[in-house]
């Protein structure tokens, strides 16, 4: 499953529901007895947390089967009251409501991969990844990323769609919008996902003039692709339409250039170079997402894990009347 599940978390019976459907992803993705058990206690955690602490809250699934691990990812996402205290709010037997207070505790311990962002009058993302013992990589690939891509309300497909591809030289993130909604939306963007896959030797450029001729026979679709190389300071960009990119290195903000256009149209792709060090985040979007977000009030949020930084981002932009895909890439640090 390439798209996200965005399940609002408001009251009990909401929680039952995030923690079947995680408990089955799950297993889809080879979980043992075990680790399902896990999954589903870690989303039955965050969904109680979510209701009793939280405002706006919701629980946010996705296979990993795009990953070199394959597994399931929970994120839970809130507009509450925040806290500063990480690390006091994760330790075993804190509680701010009289309860034993063990759940962020055991959500970390049951977690294959943990993280966490809070700040006072903002709001808390958490992450959890639960991934099958036999599966896990013993050596992690050259770049990390996270995304969220979920359908607008009341669509079950989604016209978004993104792909990552990684060897041992260089890397490729893509985000790709159907135009409209719904089914045939989703066609155009599957058919430039499967285009991508099968020309990943293909530059940027390349890439994209491919997928454009392809996608004669569809509705169209906006696309862009980044390139960067492993052992390179820098990353090609071609887009085309109006899907968003920018480079965060420390206080500098490169925003990308993508022309104006629509794949399986009218399109005349060119490539741009950017800067990309190695602290730097890769941030691409369509256009669910409000395009005058702001990251200068999460203090070190790009520090977090890229799932976080996307969920966070898809929380607090998203329009709320489009399909929304974020996907944030950088640099493994492990």
């Amino acid at each position: 499953m390439r798209h996200s599940i965005a399940l609002p978390i408001t009251e009990n019976s909401q929680v039952g529901d995030a923690r079947r459907l995680a408990s089955r992803l799950a297993s889809e993705c080879g979980c043992s007895e075990t680790e399902c058990g896990a999954v589903s206690v870690i989303a039955t955690e965050l969904g109680n947390n979510l209701v009793k602490y939280a405002s706006d809250g919701q629980i946010v699934l996705r296979s990993l089967t795009d990953e070199p691990s394959a597994g399931v990812e929970i994120l839970s996402l809130d507009s509450g009251p925040g806290f500063s205290d990480i690390a006091k709010r994760v330790a075993d037997g804190y509680s701010s409501s009289g309860t034993p207070g063990n759940g962020l505790g055991a959500v970390k311990r049951m977690s294959s991969e943990f993280d966490i962002y809070s700040a006072p009058g903002i709001g808390t993302a958490i992450l959890s990844r639960v991934v099958p013992e036999r599966s896990q990589v013993s050596r992690p690939t050259s770049f990390e990323f996270g995304v969220v891509s979920v359908p607008i309300v009341g669509e079950e497909k989604c016209g978004d769609s993104w792909a990552v591809f990684q060897d041992g030289s260089r890397a490729l993130f893509a985000v790709v919008d159907g135009l409209g909604h719904g089914i045939i939306a989703a066609e155009a963007g599957d058919e430039a996902v499967r285009v991508f896959h099968d020309h990943t030797s293909d530059s940027s450029i390349e890439s994209i003039a491919r997928i454009h001729l392809a996608l004669r026979s569809t509705r169209g679709a906006v696309m862009a692709i980044a390139e960067a190389q492993v052992n390179g300071t820098g990353v090609e960009y071609t887009g085309v339409g109006n899907i968003s990119g920018a480079v965060f290195d420390g206080d500098t903000v490169q925003r990308m250039v993508s022309v104006n256009g629509t794949l399986g149209l009218a399109a005349k792709p060119r490539a741009f170079s950017y800067a990309w060090h190695p602290d730097g985040v890769l941030i691409m979007h369509s256009d669910g997402l409000q395009n005058r977000w702001q990251l200068d009030k999460f203090p070190a949020l790009l520090r977090r894990h890229p799932s976080l930084v996307a969920g966070l981002l898809y929380q607090q932009y998203c329009r709320g009347r489009d399909d929304v895909t974020v996907l944030v890439a950088r640099r493994n640090q492990r």
